[in-house]
């Protein structure tokens, strides 16, 4: 299936580097590869020599020099100095970090201040279950909409924060999507 192999192969741009694994048979008197299978970066590492090396079972810290014959890695920049290569995600860990908390703030702003604070006001010789009652039909109004309260007790609902303030998280994660998109497709589809 070569446009799987192939799909394979692209992880290499992604992550550095891709194993991809070669499965041999014989097929009459030939020995012929039937499959090609990418296995995933992590499980693999290189030696002092730059040869691929299976890290295998992290316990026993014994690692397996692959034979040249089983498996193929397709590499991005690497070097001889850095035989892992240079993934392209590795330009986004920031960027999708900070939006991740970006996203948090924004949420947080969003329910702190998108809607009014409900200030429910009581006489001085109210008793404690008394407030406490309050406290849960403002509870109530602000969660459902609906309260039913005693005509004694009033409720004020105040604007809090200023809805151009949200723009702040908004625009970041603008702009991180856009550092995003430059280090992936080289661009922010603006040219």
């Amino acid at each position: 299936d070569l446009p799987f192999i192939i799909n394979e192969m692209l992880d290499a741009v992604l992550y550095g580097y891709k194993p991809m694994e070669i499965y041999w048979r014989y097929i009459g008197d030939y020995l012929i590869p039937t499959a090609i299978v990418g296995k995933p970066p992590h499980w693999f590492g290189f030696d002092e020599f730059g040869l691929l090396k299976f890290l295998g079972d992290y316990t026993s810290g014994i690692p397996t020099i692959m034979l040249k014959t089983k498996f193929l890695v397709i590499k991005h920049d690497a070097t001889s100095e850095n035989p892992y290569g240079r993934g392209v995600l590795s330009k986004c860990f920031w960027p999708v970090v900070f939006k991740k908390g970006g996203f948090q703030f924004w949420t947080q702003y969003a329910e702190r201040y998108g809607q009014p604070f409900l200030i429910g006001k009581y006489k001085t010789d109210a008793k404690q279950e008394d407030i406490d009652e309050l406290l849960v039909q403002l509870n109530a109004l602000q969660n459902g909409g609906r309260a039913a309260i005693d005509e004694d007790v009033s409720i004020d609902a105040i604007s809090a924060g200023n809805p151009q303030q949200a723009d702040i998280y908004k625009n970041l994660i603008h702009f991180l999507n856009a550092e995003i998109s430059k280090a992936i497709l080289s661009q922010t589809l603006t040219t």
